[in-house]
């Protein structure tokens, strides 16, 4: 099988829509606010952008890319209601032949039923563990363990492959007296692109996550069907574990996703010590290992690790600054019989420089 079809392909007819929603958008906040008063009251923007040079041994491409910007423009309307548009363009890493585009990557109502309950729907991030829920600029790894996205090939896709962002609606409950807050959603399961006949079932998911004097943990669990874009509907389902414990001097975490997706069983965990004693720069080191496997005849697997250390460094409250190296090491292998005959490995050195700015 070739490269796995990639999220943002559904977005070519999307992103034409984006000035109409925008507009759309702004004229209701504008008539929803006049009456009580400025509509600039009630709407805010924020955002980021992370520039970075990567390169590494052959055949990795030494290159600048625009690795990722969100321009977000938040809008409250009321104090229950909350709406989000968030438009962003992404250079993949690795890179593809994708054409950058700028597109609707987030838009969502977040609507407050009570005290302790409300309702989110539309396009929205995933709540899935902790490091696909992580907003990429508060990440320290300039990149997602491969078990949670990953991307290329069939053989190297993590379960948000195609973004952690999903179509659907989800009901959030606010934990009380030590209960945890819980998400329970319904979701197309295609990533952030329309849903097809083909896989016209929902994944249905559960996130719980607790919060702690000493840090945070949580589990997850969806399961559904993905369309792979050719008509090839299959299983995609898996269960999340993750806990972050947070220090004077230093922070853990780490988590273990387990789960099937493009007709591959896989599993991956990952885990990073952080020393935080100084403000201005935060070493880091983080170790991941993942497993895909088709478990057929004539059919492939891989297995990957890799050990990554960097620094980032907080040069004032806009711009950061994050060094990363990388030691990796990727097998590639098939099954002509039961057993496992052919494979490829492939050891390589990677390096990342990046500078992300928010606003």
């Amino acid at each position: 099988m070739g490269a796995t079809p990639l999220f943002w392909e559904g977005h070519v007819k999307m992103k034409r829509l984006v000035p109409f929603m925008l507009v759309a958008m702004l004229l209701a906040i504008a008539s929803a606010a006049g009456a009580q008063g400025s509509w600039a009251d009630k709407v805010k923007v924020n955002g980021y952008a992370q520039i970075r040079y990567a390169g590494g041994d052959e055949p990795i491409v030494d290159d600048f890319a625009l690795r990722q910007a969100y321009f977000n423009i938040i809008a409250t309307p009321n104090d229950r209601t909350m709406l989000l548009l968030s438009m962003a363009t992404f250079d993949p890493m690795p890179a593809t032949s994708r054409a950058d585009d700028i597109m609707a990557y987030l838009l969502f109502v977040d609507y407050k039923i009570d005290d302790v309950w409300s309702v989110r729907f539309g396009q929205v991030p995933t709540t899935f563990g902790f490091e696909a829920w992580q907003g990429s600029n508060d990440r320290l790894a300039l990149e997602r363990a491969r078990i949670l996205q990953g991307g290329g090939a069939v053989d190297t896709c993590g379960f948000f492959f195609m973004s952690p962002a999903d179509r659907g609606l989800w009901l959030k409950y606010d934990g009380q007296n030590g209960a945890p807050d819980a998400y329970f959603g319904i979701s197309n399961g295609q990533g952030p692109a329309s849903d097809t006949a083909a896989a016209d079932g929902k994944n249905i998911s559960i996130d719980l996550k607790w919060d702690q004097d000493w840090g945070k943990f949580g589990l997850s669990w969806f399961d559904g069907e993905y369309d792979d874009g050719t008509g090839n509907v299959t299983d995609r389902s898996a269960w999340d574990a993750y806990v972050k414990w947070t220090g004077k001097t230093v922070d853990f975490q780490a988590e273990y996703a387990d789960g099937k997706i493009l007709g591959r069983d896989r599993d991956g965990w990952y885990a990073q010590l952080a020393f935080v004693g100084d403000a201005d720069y935060t070493p880091f080191v983080k170790y991941e290992e993942y497993n895909s496997d088709s478990n057929l005849l004539g059919g492939s697997g891989s297995s990957f690790e890799a050990l990554h250390a960097g620094v980032a460094l907080q040069i004032d409250a806009a711009n950061e600054l994050t060094l990363q190296i990388s030691d990796t090491e990727s097998e590639v292998y098939g099954y002509a019989t039961s057993q496992q005959m052919s494979s490829s490995s492939t050891d390589n050195f990677e390096y990342g420089l990046s500078w992300q700015t928010c606003f």
